[in-house]
């Protein structure tokens, strides 16, 4: 009998974990509207003005290297600049074909080679 209880314990926990989901990946929630949406250009030149500083960019994916090598990366182009975009910790990338438009909101983030944006929501428009 407590053999039972034992095994119908951890069942249930099993079932509540997976109900639950027991990895914390957020499902990339809506875009704030409170966010102003700016321009690709507009940032790379003003990357001081931008830095650790929430963003939304429209543009188009494009996946920077072959679709394998870098899953929670990509392009996002807009007219002749583009930007690499890294998903955040814990965030998954959704599924999108090459060459759709994007949105993304995210932080910009500065490195001594090339600004990039870590982002924390990518939607396809």
């Amino acid at each position: 009998m407590v053999k039972f209880k034992f095994i119908k314990s951890v069942l249930f926990l099993l079932v509540l974990l997976l109900i639950s989901g027991c990895s914390e990946q957020k499902n990339n929630s809506k875009i704030p509207e409170n966010i102003e949406e700016v321009k690709l250009d507009y940032i790379l030149k003003n990357q001081s003005k931008y830095t650790d500083t929430l963003v939304v960019l429209n543009g188009i994916y494009a996946v920077p290297c072959g679709a394998s090598c870098c899953p929670n990366e990509f392009s996002l182009k807009d007219g002749i600049n583009s930007i690499k975009v890294s998903m955040a910790i814990n965030t998954v990338l959704p599924k999108i074909a090459i060459s759709k438009p994007v949105r993304v909101f995210g932080t910009l983030k500065a490195t001594a080679q090339s600004p990039y944006i870590l982002a924390e929501v990518v939607e396809e428009r």
